[in-house]
């Protein structure tokens, strides 16, 4: 956030109003990827599809806009800033599924509380592939504990086990492989 309002401050002094159409655009994606995000942790309905998009807008985005604002920054050609912004993109959706993946690792070392994710009923990529592969009624439980992971540590415990089982870590970092 620091960054996109110190570049809008540098093209608004500098005049440099393409600055400030690519970070305006990449604040309203972001809002809007927010919004997708909390309507769906209301719902628990959480597809794959949806997952990339809200990944995409409230990561990738970002990511993306710092790409193509330091490229336009230096006067880059537009194919040039076109490659930086497709960058941006590709590491910011890299960092967000990794970061999602960790989430499901005991002792990450990364500061950043296990199950967080859980707790405020997101479900990301990890989930979503345990999701995908079983039967309907193991779905509507895991569901059910993504309900109570915030404030039942068994529900989470329960969700782990199943995203061990069924390799969804594993699977996760394939899906990170082909993007």
């Amino acid at each position: 956030d620091y960054i996109l309002a110190r570049n809008m401050n540098i093209g608004l002094q500098s005049g440099q109003y393409d600055l400030l159409t690519h970070i305006i655009g990449a604040m309203s994606t972001l809002c809007e990827g927010e919004l997708v995000q909390s309507d769906h942790a209301a719902k628990l309905d959480t597809s794959r599809e949806h997952y990339l998009d809200i990944i995409y807008k409230k990561t990738a985005s970002l990511f993306s806009v710092c790409g193509s604002v330091g490229a336009l920054s230096v006067g880059a050609s537009p194919d040039k800033v076109a490659a930086m912004r497709t960058f941006g993109k590709m590491l910011g959706m890299a960092f967000q599924i990794v970061d999602d993946i960790l989430d499901f690792v005991p002792n990450n070392n990364t500061g950043k509380p296990a199950a967080n994710d859980l707790q405020e009923r997101k479900i990301t990529l990890p989930l979503i592939e345990v999701l995908e592969k079983v039967e309907p009624e193991l779905k509507a439980l895991i569901l059910s504990a993504v309900e109570r992971a915030a404030t039942d540590s068994a529900a989470v415990e329960f969700i782990r086990e199943h995203v061990v089982k069924y390799g969804a870590v594993e699977a996760a970092r394939a899906t990170l492989q082909r993007l």
